[in-house]
Protein backbone atom coordinates (compact mmCIF):
# COMPACT_ATOMS: atom_id res chain seq x y z
CA UNK A 1 0.00 0.00 0.00
CA UNK A 2 2.87 2.03 0.60
CA UNK A 3 4.54 1.79 -2.58
CA UNK A 4 0.40 2.25 -4.01
CA UNK A 5 0.44 5.68 -1.95
CA UNK A 6 3.84 7.06 -3.46
CA UNK A 7 2.99 6.00 -7.39
CA UNK A 8 -0.50 7.86 -6.80
CA UNK A 9 1.49 10.99 -5.08
CA UNK A 10 4.04 11.22 -8.23
CA UNK A 11 0.87 10.70 -10.88
CA UNK A 12 -0.50 13.96 -9.03
CA UNK A 13 2.83 15.93 -9.01
CA UNK A 14 3.37 14.97 -12.35
CA UNK A 15 -0.65 16.17 -13.62
CA UNK A 16 0.49 19.37 -11.69
CA UNK A 17 3.67 19.85 -13.21
CA UNK A 18 2.25 19.52 -16.23
CA UNK A 19 -0.42 22.00 -15.84
CA UNK A 20 2.15 24.26 -14.74
CA UNK A 21 3.74 24.16 -18.14
CA UNK A 22 0.37 24.58 -19.99
CA UNK A 23 -0.49 27.53 -18.04
CA UNK A 24 3.04 29.37 -18.33
CA UNK A 25 2.04 30.76 -21.48
CA UNK A 26 -1.34 32.50 -20.12
CA UNK A 27 0.22 34.31 -17.45
CA UNK A 28 0.32 37.51 -18.36
CA UNK A 29 -0.95 39.39 -21.30
CA UNK A 30 1.26 41.28 -24.52
CA UNK A 31 1.24 44.31 -21.96
CA UNK A 32 2.66 41.77 -19.11
CA UNK A 33 -0.68 42.35 -17.38
CA UNK A 34 -1.24 39.22 -15.08
CA UNK A 35 -3.74 36.93 -16.47
CA UNK A 36 -4.04 34.17 -14.32
CA UNK A 37 -1.88 32.85 -11.08
CA UNK A 38 -2.05 29.64 -9.66
CA UNK A 39 -0.50 27.89 -6.46
CA UNK A 40 -0.30 24.42 -4.59
CA UNK A 41 -1.70 23.91 -1.19
CA UNK A 42 -1.37 20.81 1.01
CA UNK A 43 -4.25 19.09 2.61
CA UNK A 44 -5.57 15.77 4.15
CA UNK A 45 -7.40 12.79 3.11
CA UNK A 46 -8.23 9.83 4.74
CA UNK A 47 -8.69 6.56 2.76
CA UNK A 48 -8.88 3.36 4.51
CA UNK A 49 -6.04 1.65 3.03
CA UNK A 50 -4.05 4.52 3.40
CA UNK A 51 -4.82 6.25 6.23
CA UNK A 52 -4.56 9.77 6.62
CA UNK A 53 -1.99 11.52 3.97
CA UNK A 54 -1.45 15.06 2.95
CA UNK A 55 -1.86 15.61 -1.45
CA UNK A 56 -1.20 18.81 -3.35
CA UNK A 57 -4.42 21.07 -3.88
CA UNK A 58 -3.57 23.22 -7.30
CA UNK A 59 -5.48 26.48 -7.21
CA UNK A 60 -5.90 28.49 -10.35
CA UNK A 61 -7.13 32.17 -10.76
CA UNK A 62 -8.47 33.75 -13.14
CA UNK A 63 -9.72 37.19 -13.08
CA UNK A 64 -11.86 37.14 -9.97
CA UNK A 65 -12.78 33.34 -10.51
CA UNK A 66 -11.14 29.91 -8.99
CA UNK A 67 -10.31 26.46 -9.82
CA UNK A 68 -9.39 24.24 -7.71
CA UNK A 69 -7.90 20.72 -8.38
CA UNK A 70 -8.55 18.54 -5.54
CA UNK A 71 -7.18 14.74 -5.68
CA UNK A 72 -10.36 12.88 -4.07
CA UNK A 73 -8.89 9.26 -3.44
CA UNK A 74 -6.68 6.81 -4.60
CA UNK A 75 -8.90 3.86 -4.05
CA UNK A 76 -11.72 3.98 -6.74
CA UNK A 77 -14.04 2.23 -8.32
CA UNK A 78 -13.52 1.73 -12.28
CA UNK A 79 -10.11 3.83 -12.13
CA UNK A 80 -6.93 4.19 -10.36
CA UNK A 81 -7.46 7.65 -8.67
CA UNK A 82 -9.58 10.53 -9.30
CA UNK A 83 -8.90 14.22 -8.67
CA UNK A 84 -11.70 16.84 -8.77
CA UNK A 85 -11.38 20.04 -10.84
CA UNK A 86 -13.92 22.55 -9.61
CA UNK A 87 -15.07 26.21 -10.69
CA UNK A 88 -17.65 28.74 -10.47
CA UNK A 89 -19.54 27.05 -12.99
CA UNK A 90 -18.99 23.65 -12.94
CA UNK A 91 -17.03 20.53 -11.57
CA UNK A 92 -15.57 17.43 -13.34
CA UNK A 93 -13.56 14.25 -12.80
CA UNK A 94 -10.25 13.20 -13.74
CA UNK A 95 -9.76 9.69 -13.46
CA UNK A 96 -6.60 7.99 -13.53
CA UNK A 97 -6.79 5.45 -16.24
CA UNK A 98 -4.78 2.41 -17.91
CA UNK A 99 -7.05 2.68 -20.90
CA UNK A 100 -9.29 5.61 -22.99
CA UNK A 101 -11.88 3.29 -22.35
CA UNK A 102 -14.75 3.81 -19.74
CA UNK A 103 -13.75 2.01 -17.21
CA UNK A 104 -15.76 -1.52 -16.72
CA UNK A 105 -16.16 -4.21 -14.03
CA UNK A 106 -15.95 -7.95 -14.92
CA UNK A 107 -16.95 -10.68 -12.80
CA UNK A 108 -15.92 -13.86 -13.34
CA UNK A 109 -17.57 -16.89 -11.51
CA UNK A 110 -15.86 -20.47 -10.95
CA UNK A 111 -16.68 -23.37 -11.39
CA UNK A 112 -16.12 -25.97 -8.96
CA UNK A 113 -12.73 -27.05 -9.32
CA UNK A 114 -11.99 -24.13 -11.35
CA UNK A 115 -9.30 -21.49 -10.10
CA UNK A 116 -11.02 -17.99 -9.51
CA UNK A 117 -8.08 -15.39 -9.70
CA UNK A 118 -7.61 -13.79 -13.76
CA UNK A 119 -4.18 -13.05 -14.18
CA UNK A 120 -3.68 -9.15 -14.65
CA UNK A 121 -1.28 -6.68 -14.01
CA UNK A 122 -0.44 -5.54 -10.73
CA UNK A 123 -2.19 -2.12 -9.53
CA UNK A 124 1.48 -0.74 -9.12
CA UNK A 125 2.57 -1.35 -12.91
CA UNK A 126 -0.84 -0.40 -14.27
CA UNK A 127 -0.36 3.16 -11.99
CA UNK A 128 2.66 3.75 -13.70
CA UNK A 129 1.41 3.49 -17.27
CA UNK A 130 -1.60 5.30 -17.13
CA UNK A 131 -2.81 8.52 -17.84
CA UNK A 132 -5.44 10.88 -16.31
CA UNK A 133 -8.69 11.16 -18.30
CA UNK A 134 -11.60 13.48 -17.80
CA UNK A 135 -14.94 12.22 -17.25
CA UNK A 136 -17.49 15.39 -17.82
CA UNK A 137 -20.52 15.34 -16.09
CA UNK A 138 -23.89 13.18 -17.35
CA UNK A 139 -21.35 11.94 -20.08
CA UNK A 140 -19.53 8.37 -17.51
CA UNK A 141 -19.53 6.64 -20.66
CA UNK A 142 -17.02 9.40 -22.42
CA UNK A 143 -13.60 9.95 -21.45
CA UNK A 144 -11.35 12.68 -22.96
CA UNK A 145 -7.34 12.77 -22.30
CA UNK A 146 -6.16 15.35 -20.20
CA UNK A 147 -3.62 16.93 -22.65
CA UNK A 148 -2.84 20.81 -22.89
CA UNK A 149 -5.70 21.71 -25.15
CA UNK A 150 -8.28 19.68 -23.37
CA UNK A 151 -7.21 21.19 -20.03
CA UNK A 152 -7.17 24.41 -20.95
CA UNK A 153 -10.70 23.77 -22.94
CA UNK A 154 -11.89 22.28 -19.30
CA UNK A 155 -10.65 25.63 -17.70
CA UNK A 156 -11.94 27.98 -20.01
CA UNK A 157 -15.39 26.85 -19.59
CA UNK A 158 -15.45 26.55 -15.72
CA UNK A 159 -14.90 30.57 -15.18
CA UNK A 160 -16.59 33.69 -16.07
Amino acid sequence: WDRRKMIWLDQIEALFLNVDTWLKPYENDEDGEQLLEYSIDTREIHEEMLGTYPVPVMKIRVGSDEVTLIPKAHIILGGLGRIDMIGPLGRVMMVLNDTDQPPTITFHDAQPGEDSALPSPSIEKQMEHSSWYFVPPNQRRVMLLVTEKSFTDMLKDMVR
